[in-house]
């Protein structure tokens, strides 16, 4: 091999190198400035405006309509069939949608089809609804980029107060700070501060 067929395989070698430690930086960015609390307080709808009506389909395939909750108050919990924060913060919300009844309906919003939601449901030791949301539309009508996302809506469907939910203690401030008045939440309630994510 002459010297200049040497020196073109180097060079490709360096731009793939070069390319590879390009992506790396950008994910390393992407990642912390997606997860910053500011960008994650940008996410979902403006409070005080009205949440969009949407079908999804049950683990069952059954049509569902956001419309046709009668719920004082509404948990939207976005979720995603990779996101391993969502497996296991769902299941320790049970006992809290237990606790507030019909107060509160819990839905989880999953991206992708019913079979999806189904696995979803039944690795998540059934704790909470599971509504298959499709692909990208409703998500993106909501304004969810990452996930476990939680917005409540209220009576009206009007959006009370929304953000990055990565345990129990998340979610019960999230209900309280949108007024959620409920006995069970007062001994739980604490600053939403720390926070991971997956992207949705």
């Amino acid at each position: 091999m002459d010297l200049q067929s040497t020196s073109y395989i180097l060079l490709w070698i360096i731009v793939a190198a070069e390319s590879i430690a390009i992506l790396v930086l950008v994910r390393i960015v992407g990642s912390i400035m997606l997860g910053s609390r500011e960008a994650i307080e940008r996410d979902g709808l403006v409070l005080g405006s009205a949440a969009p009506d949407f079908t999804g389909y049950t683990v069952t395939g059954e049509k569902f309509l956001l419309s046709q909750s009668s719920s004082q108050w509404v948990a939207l919990i976005f979720a995603s069939p990779a996101c391993s924060i969502c497996r296991s913060v769902i299941p320790t919300l049970a006992a809290l949608s237990q606790d507030l009844g019909e107060a509160v309906q819990f839905l989880v919003l999953l991206r992708g089809g019913v079979d999806d939601a189904r696995l979803f449901w039944e690795a998540t030791d059934h704790a909470l609804r599971v509504i298959a949301i499709g692909e990208n539309e409703i998500a993106n009508r909501y304004r969810v980029r990452v996930s476990p996302y939680l917005q409540v809506i209220d009576a009206q469907k009007t959006v009370r107060a929304k953000g990055l939910v990565n345990e129990r203690g998340h979610v019960e401030h999230f209900l309280a700070e949108a007024g959620v008045d409920d006995p069970a939440l007062k001994s739980h309630v604490h600053s939403a501060t720390s926070f991971e994510s997956s992207a949705f």
